[in-house]
């Protein structure tokens, strides 16, 4: 453990995503001494509900954000994964831990990756383990869904 953690507008910004009242959130350590929220995206009218259409929306434009923004930087991404499959919907509170192979410096590989305990035991809620990315091809919808559903 690092000793980092969220600071409490990270956590409430953490909380507009549980709530459903954002679509998802990125966070990211610092100046190694907090957790802050650097972007959080709420939902277009009519996405919140519409499972079928959530990786043609939410889901590309989370994926367009990463490889835009965090080429070289470590995140957590927190968002409320939705599908629709076998006839029914399903929505798990997922955190992806983002760390870019080759592009960052070993500290803040360690860095992020000590600090995901601490943020994973003060957002409360979050369901099953951590989705594990270094490339966007690691973020292929398919791939995500079938490692948490």
């Amino acid at each position: 453990m690092s000793g980092i953690v969220p600071s409490d507008e990270a956590t409430a910004a953490y909380n507009k995503v549980k709530t459903g009242k954002q679509a998802w959130a990125c966070f990211v350590v610092q100046d190694e001494k907090s957790v802050e929220c650097s972007h959080s995206v709420d939902y277009a009218d009519g996405q919140k509900n519409d499972f079928e259409k959530f990786e043609s929306g939410i889901w590309a434009g989370l994926t367009e954000y990463v490889e835009e923004n965090l080429a070289d930087k470590a995140a957590y991404i927190i968002v409320d994964v939705k599908q629709h499959k076998d006839g029914r919907d399903q929505a798990k509170l997922t955190i992806i831990s983002w760390c870019p192979e080759n592009k960052i410096k070993v500290k803040a590989k360690m860095l992020h990756g000590s600090t995901l305990n601490a943020v994973k035991q003060c957002f409360e809620g979050l369901q099953g383990k951590p989705v594990q990315a270094s490339s966007v091809s690691d973020l292929e919808f398919s791939d995500v869904c079938s490692e948490i559903f």
